[in-house]
């Protein structure tokens, strides 16, 4: 029997066969095509997870948020975060096939969240995770979605600090990870209180991570939370001697988590590594301008647990001095980061490659800074900010007759104060010519070297356009 052409009738007969011909060959084509997709996709060492177009660009998956009365979720394809509803805790962090990063075993409302040491004038410190109270969608569109929840004062309760607490969590498409920033209030009139700590606090899966990284010299596989339980505390609780740990190399060995800490300037990137699958998790910090204490104040970042921290500021190594201390109803407002919670992931069992690809970010981070997306009025984005721009050069008639290049010296913006308040507010260091480039708002002049007391002198405060620069 002769066929004539697809879709035609046959001479003497129906165009059943053609059809089965037809149908046949498609799908072994499609076959075909799907073995070389599969084989091409299983020999890269990417986690793909854009879809393409009909040009065959790339396009983010769109960001979606679903809220219902206990959780709210949201997800751009790469990444999912899941956050209790109203309170505002991050109960799940989902990422390559893990539906949870963060350790199931505790609570929704303690894996990871926001927290303050707080109390009111000579009574004892009070810990508050900031349970939330408000829930509301700040914008949900194709560029972000960012969620507020808000934390007010409950004036009857002795529990409730004086605060209102926004925390902010910002989602965009593309990316794998998401921000976090917080805006604290008291305002005027309102009780005294003393706030010890700020921070955020993430709890990772204890079966995953195992390897954690807060510097080019400092990272390792790390002892368990067990292996620290089954040791001998020493002279301090943080302190713990490895008398049985499970990796029986680490024996002998004192873990201590004020072993990781860093100064602010040098806080970064820092977090953990799963070897199976190989997931990292990081905290990356764009700026150090919200971090209390100046460039050399050290605190927290990553310890055993496996925990990560972004502490804002605190009384570690420095006692109260470095603490808030609100009275007579003054009205006060700060913004506190954003910082980026980074997850990436790849094929290998290198964790050099992700510390590298989370260092990476970091750069861009804070190339990117200050960022333009926070919708909260509070933090003053580009056009609220101006560049300052000089040189120091140092009088030293011992070392030499004419001036000297400040080489070491660390040069920024404080807050108006005293002449000799001795501000450490300190945002940026010069460069080996002593020439500097610092961008701020309103502030004092502030100078001083390490190994050197600290002074500060009240100049005459200035206000810069985005586009003027101040000289010396």
């Amino acid at each position: 029997m002769k066929m004539s052409k697809i879709g035609g009738r046959s001479k003497g007969g129906s165009n059943r066969s053609s059809l089965q011909w037809f149908f046949r060959n498609t799908i072994v084509l499609q076959f075909l095509f799907l073995i070389v997709v599969y084989s091409a996709d299983n020999a890269s060492t990417e986690i793909r997870l854009n879809s393409t177009n009909t040009a065959g660009q790339k396009v983010s998956q769109p960001l979606r948020l679903d809220v219902t009365k206990k959780h709210v979720v949201m997800e751009n394809g790469h990444i999912k975060v899941t956050f209790t509803n109203p309170t505002g805790s991050i109960a799940a962090i989902e990422h390559n096939g893990v539906d949870n990063v963060l350790e199931h075993s505790r609570k929704e409302t303690d894996r990871a969240e926001w927290d303050i040491v707080w109390s009111t004038p000579k009574r004892p410190n009070k810990f508050d995770i900031l349970f939330a109270t408000n829930f509301t969608v700040i914008v949900h569109d194709e560029k972000q979605i960012e969620l507020s929840f808000t934390k007010s004062f409950e004036s009857h309760d002795d529990a409730s600090a004086p605060l209102i607490v926004d925390k902010r969590y910002v989602l965009q498409p593309g990316r794998s990870g998401f921000y976090t920033y917080a805006i604290f209030y008291h305002p005027q009139g309102w009780p005294d209180v003393d706030i010890g700590e700020a921070r955020i606090a993430l709890n990772l899966r204890k079966s995953m991570f195992s390897y954690m990284a807060i510097s080019d010299d400092l990272q390792r596989v790390m002892p368990t939370a067990n292996d620290r339980n089954s040791g001998e505390q020493l002279a301090f609780r943080e302190a713990a001697l490895l008398t049985h740990p499970s990796n029986s190399s680490l024996r002998g060995e004192v873990d201590d988590k004020y072993q990781y800490s860093l100064e602010n300037k040098d806080i970064k990137v820092h977090g953990w590594i799963c070897p199976t699958p190989h997931i990292g998790f990081w905290i990356i910090t764009g700026s150090s301008e919200f971090l209390s204490g100046g460039p050399i104040k050290q605190d927290l970042t990553s310890h055993v647990g496996p925990t990560s921290l972004m502490v804002f500021f605190s009384d570690h190594y420095t006692g109260e001095g470095f603490t808030l201390s609100l009275r007579n109803g003054e009205s006060w407002t700060k913004v506190f980061g954003p910082i980026f919670i980074y997850l990436n992931s790849d094929s290998n069992k290198n964790p050099s490659t992700l510390w590298r690809d989370a260092q990476n970010m970091a750069t861009q981070e804070n190339r990117n800074w200050p960022y333009d997306f926070p919708k909260s009025h509070h933090y003053p984005d580009r056009g609220f900010r101006g560049t300052l721009k000089g040189r120091l050069r140092v009088r030293d008639r011992f070392l030499r007759s004419g001036l000297i290049e400040a080489e070491s010296a660390h040069i920024g913006l404080a807050p108006p104060g005293d002449a000799g308040s001795w501000q450490r507010d300190v945002k940026s260091s010069n460069q080996a010519n002593g020439r500097m480039s610092i961008e701020g708002e309103e502030r004092n002049d502030l100078v001083f070297e390490s190994g050197a007391l600290e002074e500060s002198k009240k100049c005459k405060a200035v206000v810069l356009l985005e586009q003027h620069h101040l000289k010396y």
